[in-house]
């Protein structure tokens, strides 16, 4: 089988970017595959994937139009070489590039809708790519969810999705790189994520101010890049000076993804307290795989993966006084924080693995190509 599908930028592990976690997903996929062709705008040959360079023109305003216009073209030029289309990154250029697949070469389309968080908030801007994804799912042939926690999310901004089209695959991660040592470090805290307010990092700092009363000695770790450029950080520890805790914070910055099992390593506990617009963050599941108790928001397909009192503590968004109270009774009981974390570790070894995500997307592809009269294609002709 040959499957074309999309990414900006075709990112080793030496990355620390999401597209470093896409493109290895995509080495995986691609040896289950007869050849998989990843479209992009940097990258190299690896393994069993064909490279097809875009050069869209790097200009305000007009870098979105060209790569729009040079996505769309390229299942089209490649039609009689390409047996399905999989959109996996859902920026406006993948999802135009998937309606044009469907449109306009009729070739077979699967789109993988990770999370919300793109189509807010309610900006002309974001209206427009809220447009964009509603022609996207009409044209999908499948459209894969994580978990069915997020279809409620999703039809807020895709009301028109049949959902007789959608199949649940989880997120997934490697466990052979991501696993446990022996003994996590005393009182280690950890996020790792975008580093803005939808996050909830205030909402940790805020638990770091109760939950230090307790444990004068924790240290929370902060991992991801700021989207403002370094204005929301700034903002943060101002907030953690006032609070008196900014000796408890230390902003690691971005990590290569190569580097990451180390740092959920040496975590006691991983937090995670986003507001919304998540599917199942491959942040947790790569804690988890460490062997990391979480306390996480119960927003999303997050409980699919966090079980209350069994692999980690669920809270409820913006409430950093139950994120703390959680923390502190992992934090004080060693034979719990031991417990929740082998829990987690098999969880993801039996649910969450590369073997099984990878197994059953290639079957999603297997579906559409072998069946013309799949549920989504009528809705593709109105």
């Amino acid at each position: 089988m040959r499957v074309l599908t999309f990414i900006t930028s075709f990112a080793g592990l030496g990355s620390a970017s999401l597209e470093a976690q896409i493109s290895e997903e995509y080495v995986r996929l691609s040896r289950r595959l007869d050849k998989l062709i990843v479209v992009t705008e940097r990258g190299k040959i690896e393994e069993n994937i064909e490279i097809y360079k875009t050069h869209p023109i790097h200009i305000p305003k007009i870098y979105g139009l060209t790569k729009i216009l040079l996505f769309s073209l390229a299942p089209l030029r490649r039609r009689k070489q390409i047996d399905c289309v999989y959109v996996r990154t859902f920026s406006p250029p993948e999802l135009m590039a998937l309606w044009t697949s469907r449109k306009l070469a009729g070739l077979p389309t699967v789109l993988l809708i990770a999370g919300t968080w793109l189509f807010e908030p309610k900006t002309i801007k974001n209206i427009i790519f809220r447009w964009i994804l509603r022609r996207a799912v009409v044209a999908s042939d499948r459209v894969i969810l994580y978990s069915p926690h997020i279809l409620k999310d999703v039809k807020r901004y895709a009301s028109n999705l049949n959902e007789n089209k959608i199949r649940y695959i989880h997120n997934a991660v490697d466990i052979n790189r991501f696993k446990p040592r022996e003994e996590p470090s005393d009182k280690n805290l950890l996020y790792v994520g975008r580093v803005n307010e939808k996050k909830g990092v205030g909402d940790l700092i805020h638990a770091l101010s109760s939950l230090a009363q307790r444990f004068p000695s924790a240290k929370l770790l902060i991992i991801g890049s700021d989207p403002t450029g370094g204005a929301y950080i700034k903002q943060v520890k101002e907030l953690a000076y006032k609070l008196g805790v900014d000796k408890n914070i230390i902003f690691v910055g971005s990590v290569p993804n190569r580097e990451m099992p180390s740092y959920y390593q040496k975590a006691s506990v991983f937090l995670f307290a986003s507001h919304g617009g998540e599917g199942i963050p491959r942040s947790i599941l790569e804690a988890m795989a460490c062997g990391v108790p979480v306390v996480a928001t119960e927003i999303a397909g997050i409980p699919e993966a966090v079980k209350e009192g069994v692999t980690g503590f669920l809270v409820s968004p913006r409430n950093p006084q139950s994120i703390a109270e959680k923390t502190a009774t992992i934090l004080g009981n060693q034979d719990l924080r031991a417990e929740l974390g082998r829990n987690a570790r098999q969880m993801i070894e039996k649910e969450f693995s590369w073997e099984k995500m990878i197994s059953r997307i290639v079957a999603v592809f297997k579906e559409v190509t072998t069946s013309k009269t799949v549920a989504g294609k009528k809705e593709t002709t109105r």
